[in-house]
């Protein structure tokens, strides 16, 4: 496929990209049939075949892949500019709504009222959390390789605090050598044994890569807060959070808490929290989250250095790799690479949920508020936008009882 084969009605292209923008609640699964809605079944712009390449494309590619595919689908049809500008009309409502939530909870979250309807959520949050590990499970832990995989990523975050990019790329790595060993009828008999040896080799070698000592942890904390906040590091920080996103945009949670956390210390466990909650409320990818976050490390200027550089990644990877969309999409080890990735983004997600599930779940209620969250999402479906209302509501009648 190349831009500009079948060029769009700019007032058309507008009406359709903003449409799309403004109904993209519910991740990325609901955000793409919003889009295959209107690009395949309402304008046609692409085939039901095309749109599958678009998607395996964006897969291919770090950064949040409904994005992408708005991005690819706008420079599909006006060429550059139609590319940026079906991206931005994507993102913006999520940008504006959790600007504005930044805002008000920065301005009214010491109010009563707020911080019991805050209280609430948290315990939906650590359910939404739990919810993306059994979806991101079922599809991705398939033999006992990727469960070791995902296991031994998880001590290596939780354990040793072993950088996040060092993970994800070495479980990479092991995915394409695994891939390879797989396909090789030779190596067949003993190719449990000898995956299960290299996941251990990688794993271990991370794990003992300068284990940091938890003094040390706690000074560098302690002395990123006490300094002010740097905008260009704030902006470094979201760019490598597009880069690293991979298998979901739950990938950059336990990264933001690496990252906003424990090493720079300019946001609590319960402001992540937060943030999670309140952006499974608003349009747009997840990763918008990192907007909602920005703003309260530095307010209005923080927002908009933030969510540019957060979302500039995937604007310049598809707009400079679409044209060879079909060749990346059937690179042959890219699937084994996205496996490692995937197994490891798992273990991650465990390691950010045991980090903040003993301060969200503060007592019985909440864990039992919890657990029920979870089996609404997870066996009925319920809409992440309503279980996070519910969950406030719960604590407000708390603060009334």
């Amino acid at each position: 496929m190349t831009s500009g084969h079948a060029r769009e009605p700019w007032g058309t292209l507008l009406r359709s990209m903003t449409r799309v923008g403004l109904n993209s609640f519910g991740g990325p699964v609901a955000q793409l049939g919003v889009l295959h809605q209107e690009a395949v079944d309402r304008r046609g712009w692409v085939t039901d075949t095309e749109f599958l390449q678009l998607v395996n494309f964006a897969n291919m590619l770090p950064g949040p892949e409904a994005t992408e595919v708005a991005i690819h689908l706008g420079w599909l049809r006006r060429g550059l500019l139609g590319g940026i500008v079906a991206g931005l009309l994507f993102v913006w409502p999520g940008f504006f709504t959790l600007t504005l939530l930044g805002w008000i909870y920065t301005r009214y979250g010491h109010l009563p009222a707020v911080d019991a309807f805050l209280n609430g959520i948290r315990p939906i949050a650590v359910a939404l959390i739990a919810y993306a590990v059994v979806r991101l499970s079922l599809r991705t832990l398939q033999g006992a390789a990727a469960v070791v995989l995902m296991a031994l990523a998880f001590v290596a975050h939780f354990v040793f605090a072993v950088p996040f990019p060092l993970i994800l790329v070495g479980c990479g790595v092991v995915g394409m050598v695994s891939g390879r060993l797989r396909e090789s009828a030779r190596v067949a008999r003993g190719q449990k044994t000898l995956t299960v040896a290299i996941l251990l080799a990688a794993i271990v070698f991370g794990a003992l890569w300068q284990p940091p000592r938890e003094e040390a942890v706690r000074a560098s904390v302690a002395s990123s807060a006490s300094s002010p906040v740097s905008l260009p590091r704030l902006a470094w920080i979201q760019t490598k959070a597009a880069l690293l996103t991979f298998g979901g945009a739950y990938t950059t949670l336990p990264y933001f808490h690496d990252q906003l956390v424990r090493r720079t210390g300019w946001l609590t466990d319960a402001q992540l929290t937060d943030g999670l909650a309140l952006g499974e409320t608003t349009p747009g990818p997840l990763i918008s989250v990192g907007v909602f976050f920005s703003y309260l490390v530095a307010h209005l200027a923080g927002a908009v250095v933030g969510g540019f550089f957060l979302f500039l990644p995937p604007f310049v990877l598809v707009l400079w790799l679409g044209r060879y969309a079909q060749r990346i999409a059937s690179v042959p080890w890219a699937g084994a690479f996205l496996w490692g990735v995937s197994a490891a983004t798992i273990g991650l997600i465990l390691s950010l949920s045991a980090q903040i599930a003993p301060r969200s779940l503060h007592d019985g209620v909440a864990v039992a508020v919890a657990i029920a969250a979870l089996l609404a999402l997870w066996r009925f479906k319920v809409n992440p936008l309503l279980a996070v209302l519910v969950g406030g509501g719960i604590g407000l009648l708390r603060l009334l009882g």
